[in-house]
């Protein structure tokens, strides 16, 4: 004969009991708030007045920028090969685009000519900007902010001619390592000093 075993509903009850009490023996972890925080490149603040009479025509093609400044967290360099990568400090947009934003309103201040962005702009030159270094540096106790940049600037058309090409490295500025804000604003200076070189570079005529 077969007998077939059914718990009853206190031993059911146990069990379940049992269930529960081993599912709260589980740890909760709260979920952590978002620590970092986030900067822009300004042009606020240094716009000189428009010029009496609009200066040379430019249209800013692209702005390159080295591989390890294409993501959001800011950038430390501790020496020539070495950089940190920040977990608190992030960029809120692509650092690229920040620099064309700043250039373009720079630009469009130091020469009085607006309307620099539209791809139907008509314009005399095309400006290639590719920047080698963009990011604090510390060095011991010391810190510093790095920017340096080549510019090209081409003749419109299907040929691509190279005008003019200069090299720019911003004047250095103390940095207290720590500061991401005080970063932020010192290397959005250096980026509206470039725009000057490059409206510097445009040939005599």
């Amino acid at each position: 004969m077969n007998f077939k075993h059914h718990p009853t509903p206190a031993i059911a009850a146990a069990l379940l009991g049992l269930l529960g009490a081993g599912c709260s023996l589980l740890p909760i972890q709260p979920a952590q708030p978002d620590a970092a925080r986030y900067y822009t490149l300004s042009a606020a603040g240094v716009a000189p007045a428009v010029p009496a009479a609009p200066g040379p025509r430019l249209m800013l093609l692209r702005v390159e920028v080295p591989a390890y400044l294409q993501h959001r967290p800011m950038v430390t360099r501790l020496g020539e090969n070495e950089v940190r990568i920040s977990d608190e400090a992030r960029w809120a947009e692509p650092l690229d685009l920040g620099i064309a934003a700043v250039l373009n309103a720079r630009l469009e201040a130091l020469t009085g000519v607006h309307g620099m962005e539209a791809r139907d702009f008509a314009h005399d030159y095309d400006v290639i900007v590719r920047v080698s270094h963009c990011e604090g540096e510390t060095v011991g106790d010391r810190g510093t902010v790095r920017f340096a940049a080549d510019i090209d600037l081409l003749k419109p058309g299907n040929n691509r001619e190279v005008i003019a090409h200069r090299s720019f490295t911003a004047a250095p500025a103390a940095w207290d390592g720590k500061d991401y804000a005080a970063l932020a604003r010192a290397l959005s200076l250096a980026v509206s000093d470039l725009a000057a070189e490059i409206v510097a570079a445009v040939p005599e005529k």
